[in-house]
């Protein structure tokens, strides 16, 4: 990951060099966004794209637009290829917590078995955060 308040991207892959042992395909994840930043609002917006090929299937992109409301407070839009499908998210971080709703709305065909998506999440922040994250300043990752 290299990130500064600006710019961000990430290279994220599993399974590169196939050992024998795992059940899942090959996959190279590249994400990348630029935020700007409205001072008297307190807004951030964050357009961001991540382009995804996995083994045998097509490579796919998603596209983002998100505003964050002094790092406490997000919401956002994404359009992603590959499965044909769009979608909002909300997420709400307090203290070492945060909670989130998406919704996917399917656009393809696949929507006649398999129509749009809710999803909540919960999540608690275990490690301290830092300026810099780094995995290895958390007890949990030593």
């Amino acid at each position: 990951e290299i990130s500064t308040r600006d710019w961000s991207s990430d290279v994220c892959s599993s399974d590169l060099v196939p050992t024998g042992t795992s059940r899942y395909a090959r996959h190279l994840v590249l994400t990348m966004g630029k935020s700007f930043y409205n001072e008297v609002s307190l807004l951030k917006y964050t357009p961001s794209l991540q382009l995804m090929w996995v083994t045998y299937g097509a490579p796919s992109v998603m596209a983002t637009m998100a505003a964050d409301y002094h790092n406490e407070l997000e919401a956002g839009v994404y359009y992603r290829t590959i499965s044909d499908c769009m979608g909002v998210y909300m997420q709400w971080k307090k203290q070492k917590w945060t909670f989130g709703y998406s919704f996917d709305y399917t656009l393809s065909k696949i929507r006649v078995s398999s129509a749009n998506t809710h999803e909540i999440m919960i999540g608690y922040q275990i490690c301290p955060k830092k300026e810099i994250p780094s995995q290895t300043d958390c007890p949990a990752f030593k």
